[in-house]
C-alpha cells in the first residue's frame, strides 16, 4: 500500500471526515484493505474497520493477520 494513501486516510481520520475515509477505502480492492487496517494502529483500524459494509467487514476479518 502507498504510503501517501494510508497518510491521507489518516488525515481524514484526524479531521473527523469518515465519510471521505469510507468513499476512499471501498474504492480498493479487499487485500488493499486488509493491508491498510493491518498497518493502521488499533484506535484507528477499529474506526475504518466499522466503516465497512457488513459483509467487507465479515471478509476483511477472516484475512487479518493481525488481531483488531
Amino acid at each position: 500500500m502507498d504510503t501517501s494513501l494510508r497518510e491521507r486516510i489518516r488525515a481524514g481520520l484526524r479531521q473527523h471526515d469518515l465519510e471521505e475515509v469510507r468513499d476512499r477505502v471501498l474504492q480498493w480492492a479487499l487485500p488493499e484493505q486488509v493491508d491498510l487496517l493491518e498497518r493502521l494502529p488499533p484506535s484507528e483500524r477499529a474506526v475504518v474497520y466499522r466503516l465497512l459494509p457488513r459483509e467487507t467487514a465479515f471478509q476483511a476479518f477472516v484475512r487479518f493477520d493481525t488481531p483488531l
